[in-house]
């Protein structure tokens, strides 16, 4: 009779609290949010959503291909999961999205606000107004690239920063994470001064197919899982760093 009364317990525990592993789909090619190295794959926005998962006491596997495939395979139900997708109407249809994704510009659940700040030197009065024509240039960018007019790349942030003091460039494209980490800390403390309005922003997701095996309340664990990811700082820089190029 116990024997019967705990396996009956059992089936009324929820599947998502039982770890396992999560089948996802990622862009093969989008650097350094994920992308491809020496076979595996990698980027911000993978290690961002391992330790999320991985948190939470279950297992994820990341498969890099072409972006068009993962949606069409995510679709179908190949993959459990896609990462890492912007709202868009068409994609609701066939995969989950946190709730607040379509009204939400910085959606609670989502892996990582992709987002430019522009930064100039600390004695420096520009104040970037989300016109592009008035960006002091030319612009070193980190990320960015050929979306500002004028551009130029180093090997380095911590060189874009170096041509940023000695005027080769006049201002500095960069993701608010690593911006305000190289103001706050080294040589480039109390230098510089990042503007208030982004030049680019946007919310990225890891979206579960609708014909997946991850059910409501993991999914729901998986983006609060995210949200206390984001908040590590700690973690945040150094992921980010780890991209550096």
């Amino acid at each position: 009779m116990k024997k019967l009364l705990i396996i009956s317990l059992l089936g009324l525990i929820p599947f998502s609290l039982v770890a396992k592993d999560i089948k996802v789909c990622i862009d093969d090619d989008w650097f350094p949010y994920t992308f491809v190295k020496d076979g595996k794959a990698v980027g911000v926005h993978v290690d961002i959503v391992r330790k999320s998962i991985e948190d939470l006491g279950d297992s994820v596997e990341f498969d890099p291909l072409p972006w068009k495939r993962c949606l069409k395979l995510g679709k179908l139900g190949n993959y459990d999961a896609i990462m890492s997708a912007s709202y868009k109407d068409d994609r609701a249809k066939f995969a989950f999205y946190p709730d607040d994704a379509k009204n939400n510009k910085r959606s609670k659940g989502r892996i990582d606000q992709v987002e430019h700040m522009l930064i100039v030197k600390s004695d420096d009065s520009y104040e970037f107004n989300n016109n592009w024509s008035t960006i002091p240039q030319p612009v070193g960018v980190g990320g960015l690239g050929s979306s500002i007019t004028k551009t130029i790349e180093t090997n380095t942030k911590s060189g874009i920063f170096s041509m940023l003091m000695t005027n080769r460039v006049k201002s500095v494209a960069l993701n608010p994470i690593l911006a305000n980490d190289f103001s706050t800390n080294g040589k480039f403390k109390g230098k510089l001064k990042i503007n208030k309005i982004p030049l680019r922003s946007k919310s990225y997701h890891i979206i579960f197919s609708k014909k997946g095996k991850v059910n409501k309340i993991k999914r729901e664990e998986i983006w609060n899982s995210l949200e206390k990811t984001r908040e590590d700082t700690e973690f945040m820089v150094h992921t980010f760093k780890k991209y550096e190029k």
